[in-house]
């Protein structure tokens, strides 16, 4: 809320009362908050070029962000069955779940596993509890009509998914890929523009040393 006092004075301005309006401003900060998450994540995509270093600081980014205790980014497979966890952010407070898994084992919001009937089986409770997981919220990212990745958030407690938040995750699952993407890119043109160099440098000595009249040499082998 914003608030402000206001003194209400009689004829003789001594004050009998006050005014205090207040204006509900929740929306407002929650924006603010998001605003702040998505510079912090420009700031930090920028100096970052590993594919997992990215993922795993967009995670702990949108984790510290909605206050959960565990974030991962999942990529889906080419044939749409399975979901490759390279590494996850979490506190302690909940197992990691990196690795690979079916990608039918993902839902897509519970506020309460164990309450929600979807999660409630004995033999699911039994594995969120192990985990420590008690709410979650799994968002997809689609590019051209197919399903490229996920961006998992896990809470040790019940929790409440504000729609704004799946709106932001959403975002956040979007530019992870974009920027996981860009990164592999650019490190296979380095790699290309690399073996380029050692190529034409290669064959610039061949050139010197037959215009020279030296021995040919078989750069695959070393020998004359």
């Amino acid at each position: 809320f914003s608030f402000s006092y206001t003194p209400v004075r009689d004829h003789d301005k001594v004050v009998q009362g006050f005014l205090c309006p207040c204006l509900e401003i929740t929306e407002q900060v929650l924006e603010q908050r998001r605003a702040q998450l998505r510079a912090e994540m420009t700031d930090r995509f920028r100096t970052l070029r590993d594919p997992v270093a990215l993922s795993l600081e967009a995670s702990a980014l949108v984790a510290r962000h909605l206050g959960v205790e565990q974030s991962a980014y999942a990529e889906i497979d080419e044939l749409g069955e399975f979901a490759l966890i390279e590494n996850d952010w979490n506190d302690g407070a909940i197992s990691s779940n990196a690795g690979r898994h079916r990608l039918e084992d993902f839902g897509a919001e519970i506020a309460d596993v164990r309450e929600d009937s979807r999660t409630s089986a004995p033999d699911a409770a039994e594995t969120f509890a192990q985990r420590g997981i008690r709410a979650f919220l799994n968002v997809p990212h689609v590019r051209d009509g197919q399903l490229v990745a996920v961006l998992a958030v896990h809470s040790a407690k019940p929790k409440h998914w504000h729609p704004a938040d799946i709106v932001l995750v959403e975002e956040v699952a979007q530019r992870t890929h974009a920027a996981v993407e860009g990164a592999r890119s650019e490190a296979a043109r380095r790699v290309s523009e690399k073996h380029l160099r050692e190529t034409r440098d290669a064959l610039a000595l061949a050139t010197t040393a037959s215009n020279l009249g030296w021995a040919t040499w078989d750069f695959t082998s070393g020998a004359a």
